[in-house]
């Protein structure tokens, strides 16, 4: 018994067989390489940074852009949110592009320095995290500046005590 061509000549099997496996094709393979930018940097720093809870207050920030390292392999553009609060940086991952990613809660003491650039016309807080021999560099708006040096500020005179 033979099936119907599809109206362009296409087997219809083949057709139902495209549209079912593409969506978990694709998505497998978003999954895959999500998890795999994940192993760049930002597993290393969840697993002393890992937040277990999220914040319900602080200044928040959409669209944060960063990476780990000089190189850049684990590059987040313009996908990260980072919320401000007297513990440290609250940092997640949007939700496209969470899998692998755990929210960080990073305190303010790995926080190594914070200055002011700019990148065709436009003005921006480049944030340096250290870990160890690791760095994130974090881009946070203009605006922020005040409070992160403010939060920096308590930190380091709660750790002088």
């Amino acid at each position: 018994m033979n099936e119907a061509p599809a109206p362009d000549g296409t087997p219809a099997l083949l057709v139902v067989a495209i549209v079912i496996l593409f969506p978990i094709v694709f998505c497998t393979f978003w999954v895959g390489v999500c998890f795999l930018i994940s192993r760049f940097g930002w597993h290393q720093f969840a697993q002393d940074f890992a937040a277990t809870n999220k914040p319900r207050e602080g200044a928040m920030f959409f669209g944060r852009s960063g990476r780990f390292g000089l190189l850049g392999f684990g590059q987040y553009g313009n996908c990260l949110d980072a919320t401000l609060i007297p513990a440290g940086i609250y940092l997640s991952v949007n939700v496209l592009f969470r899998c692998g990613h755990r929210p960080l809660l990073i305190p303010w003491s790995k926080v190594e320095r914070v200055e002011e650039r700019s990148f065709l016309f436009v003005n921006f807080l480049h944030v340096v995290v250290r870990h160890g021999t690791r760095k994130l560099f974090l881009r946070m708006p203009l605006q922020s500046r005040e409070l992160i040096e403010n939060y920096r500020r308590e930190a380091t005179a709660s750790e002088t005590r």
